[in-house]
């Protein structure tokens, strides 16, 4: 037969590891909370870098038709 003392010790160890179950997914959420923040950073970086390129090569390829017209013109 089990004694009163065998069930609150189960129960406090069933307590405890619910407590280290939760702490642990708190951990996981800031860790993914995180993580989604850093890609987020990642992305907006590139976009800007590839934006910036774009820009580049369309004023160049604007340089060039204008250059063509101008000597299309003389």
């Amino acid at each position: 037969m089990t004694s009163f003392s065998d069930n609150e010790n189960a129960g406090d160890k069933i307590e405890d590891a619910a407590q280290d179950l939760g702490g642990k997914a708190e951990s996981g959420a800031d860790d993914a909370r995180e993580w989604a923040e850093k890609a987020g950073d990642e992305v907006k970086e590139w976009a800007e870098k590839a934006g910036d390129e774009v820009k580049e090569w369309a004023g160049g390829l604007t340089d060039k038709v204008k250059g063509m017209f101008d000597r299309g013109s003389k």
